[in-house]
């Protein structure tokens, strides 16, 4: 690929995503239970409608990435949209008062791309599509969670291997906490995550404005309270 930061920003954000309990979540239900008003949080509340043991069904994520620069007085321009489905899941996801924990969890991983690029405005070329598959080998992990106010949680963000180590070598980093909001479809729990990412990285001893947008949804079904 003609532009590897803007690859594994984009990789990071997606897979990121997709395995990580930092999502934000459409159709919001009322959560149960003392609210400390000091703070808006309500840890440890055993009314707490997540509560249970939970099966990853689908998982996806689209994505929009954006590499801008200037070359002796040229603006450059890396554009790269992702589409990415996850299957094959195994394991199980444990939410419990205080936090979540991913056990055996593995998956299918299939990422397809285009990527255009621009010079002074002008595209240069023909896009360049491809596809990345990979499997995510089962793992184990965990990461604390606050319930804030009555609809949302705070929980840390968690990335599957190799994920890091990618967007370290790129420079690139990706936020350690986001706020998040909950909801149900009879006994699945729909999660979806708006990554919104603005970094300025030096590439090549170039200084770049990189961004990434992905929206991604997954589906959970819960098997025991």
């Amino acid at each position: 690929m003609k532009n590897p930061v803007l690859k594994a920003l984009c990789l990071g954000v997606c897979a990121a995503a997709l395995v990580a309990c930092n999502k934000e979540v459409i159709n919001e239900p009322r959560m149960r239970g003392p609210v400390d008003e000091s703070t808006g949080t309500n840890p440890g509340n055993t009314d707490n409608p997540l509560i249970g043991t939970y099966k990853v069904v689908a998982s996806t994520d689209n994505g929009r990435g954006e590499t801008r620069s200037n070359m002796m007085g040229v603006a450059m321009l890396s554009v790269m949209n992702t589409q990415v489905t996850c299957d094959n899941f195994t394991g199980t996801v444990i939410i419990d008062a205080q936090k979540m924990t991913a056990k055996d969890m593995g998956m299918s991983f299939n990422l397809a791309y285009t990527v255009m690029q621009y010079m002074g405005g002008v595209e240069v070329g023909p896009p360049e599509t491809g596809t990345h598959s990979e499997i995510i080998p089962a793992q184990n992990s965990s990461a604390p969670y606050t319930l804030k106010g009555k609809d949302s949680i705070s929980c840390a963000l968690v990335m599957p291997p190799g994920v890091g180590e990618a967007l370290g070598a790129a420079g690139a980093s990706l936020p350690a906490t986001k706020m998040q909001h909950y909801a149900f479809s009879g006994d699945t729990l729909i999660l979806t995550a708006n990554w919104v990412v603005n970094q300025t990285l030096t590439i090549s001893g170039v200084s770049a404005d990189v961004s990434s947008s992905d929206l991604s949804e997954m589906k959970l079904v819960r098997i025991s309270k």
